[in-house]
């Protein structure tokens, strides 16, 4: 997905601010795309910014919520939930 790889590809470059930005504007035009959720996340753990990636998980497991029962919805809750518990 080329919104991914953007994002991606701020972050290599190590304009994080730029990348944060970019995350956030994404996710608030498409709450469906949850590995923007997840980069978004783990680019706050690596600096070190516990509360705004727990605050990204929380809003990716109410999302969740909403989703349904399905197995992927599982999976992917599994995810946030052992990410959240690294924060």
């Amino acid at each position: 997905m080329l919104v991914r790889e953007v994002g991606k590809a701020l972050v290599m470059t190590h304009d994080y601010s730029r990348a944060i930005k970019y995350y956030e504007t994404q996710i608030l035009q498409d709450a469906r795309l949850l590995d923007l959720r997840t980069d978004l996340a783990e680019l706050y753990k690596k600096l070190k910014a516990f509360d705004e990636a727990r605050r990204v998980l929380n809003d990716a497991l109410k999302y969740l919520k909403s989703m349904g029962d399905g197995l992927d919805v599982k999976i992917r809750n599994v995810k946030y939930l052992m990410l959240y518990a690294e924060c």
